[in-house]
């Protein structure tokens, strides 16, 4: 793991971009273009994926994922997929090989609703899950993944996660859909989203809200980070929004601490699903998974453990 520890020492942090009450720190740093694949949304514009349930009966934390391309496709823990039984959301990041079917581990983020619609396939949805979610659902894979479990999450949490934002947000849906959620807000959580942009060599960003740092998430690449981060700012606006201070703004100090917490965190190989590896992160404060392949880090996230809403 040192070479993961090195690629971690070698990342710059840049001033902060505030927003209300979200600050973001660009992770600065050189692409590693070694080898070549397509993120999930040039998949689907290049219409070079399908995402399916697994059978005509489905399985709840199961889909197949088709990829027909000549190009390796990297999925995202966090990313949301729209269709076929009920909606889902994506519980680690892989790097799924060119021209193969797969079984991907999900969670379901539409829990009353269990039926096709006209559309018996996926697509992909503009966002993240919401932060705090997005952090309990990793935390129960990793829990399970470690002790010789599969990589499933505790559904029942990401429900009673999702139960919690309606009830604050005063949120109505007829089959509890966290798209639901984002559509009530999305005027307000797309103010957040246009208020940040990237530059030629951000690979990543460190996220705080409410003046307490929440995430670090970055990337291989410019291109991937990008692509994603619409999707990002959207899962941390969905928690800025709930409860709002705007006088507390986060300092550049404490992103750089949380930098060395992370370096400090133990790191440790959890299972393989796609090409190369996917690991925990585990330190006194924080909790994560990182995609490795070929000993390069692809994708990285970070949670702190604290919590930055009430």
């Amino acid at each position: 793991m040192e070479n993961i520890k090195q690629q971690l020492q070698s990342i710059k942090i840049n001033d902060p971009l505030h927003f209300q009450n979200l600050t973001l720190f660009a992770i600065k740093g050189s692409d590693n273009t070694a080898f070549h694949y397509i993120t999930l949304s040039q998949a689907y514009e290049n219409k070079v994926v399908e995402v399916k349930e697994t059978s005509d009966e489905g399985s709840v934390s199961e889909l197949l994922f088709i990829n027909s391309s000549d190009t390796p496709i990297l999925i995202l823990e966090g990313q949301e997929l729209l269709g076929a039984k009920q909606n889902r959301i994506i519980n680690v990041s892989i790097l799924v090989p060119a021209h193969i079917s797969m079984v991907i581990p999900v969670s379901c983020c539409e829990r009353s609703r269990w039926g096709f619609r006209s559309n018996r396939e996926f697509s992909l949805s503009d966002r993240m899950t919401f932060s705090r979610a997005r952090r309990n659902k990793m935390r129960s894979v990793n829990e399970r993944w470690e002790s010789g479990d599969n990589a499933d999450s505790d559904q029942q949490e990401v429900w009673q996660d999702m139960d919690v934002k309606f009830a604050k947000m005063n949120v109505n849906s007829s089959t509890d859909s966290m798209g639901d959620f984002y559509d009530t807000y999305s005027e307000r959580i797309n103010q957040y989203v246009k208020s940040f942009a990237s530059e030629n060599d951000d690979k990543g960003i460190i996220a705080a809200i409410n003046g307490k740092i929440v995430s670090m998430e970055f990337f291989d690449r410019n291109t991937s980070f990008k692509d994603n981060l619409s999707k990002i700012i959207r899962g941390l606006a969905a928690d800025a929004i709930e409860e709002q201070k705007t006088s507390l703004i986060a300092t550049k100090q404490q992103a750089e601490d949380f930098v060395e917490n992370v370096h400090a965190s133990k790191i440790n190989e959890l299972g393989s699903i796609g090409l190369g590896s996917q690991y925990k992160i585990d330190g006194d404060t924080q909790l994560g998974q990182t995609l490795i392949f070929h000993n390069q880090l692809i994708h990285f996230i970070v949670f702190t453990t604290n919590e930055w809403v009430h």
